[in-house]
């Protein structure tokens, strides 16, 4: 994996917040070990994750000021989630 790569995982949502659901808990919990242990290659899958991508969408939409865009990213999250059957994973 070249310098690029590896610079394009070190994203911001690493950190676990209270508020997440309990799939984005255990993707970022999972991304954290794959970076620990160099895998480059799972971290990019788990990054690529549909809910990661929407999570990531979400959070650039706070950081943007645009909570009202974010809201209706983090429903859809939800919903989402909600319909995969993991949001009883914990």
């Amino acid at each position: 994996v070249d310098a690029e790569d590896e610079e394009s995982l070190k994203l911001p949502l690493l950190g676990l917040k209270n508020e997440d659901p309990e799939p984005i808990k255990r993707l970022k919990r999972e991304l954290q070990v794959a970076l620990s242990e160099e895998d480059y290659g799972a971290a990019i899958r788990i990054r690529d994750h549909p809910f990661m991508v929407l999570y990531t969408e979400i959070e650039n939409k706070r950081s943007e000021g645009n909570d009202v865009e974010a809201n209706i990213l983090s429903e859809e999250l939800n919903k989402a989630i909600q319909e995969s059957g993991e949001a009883d994973e914990a």
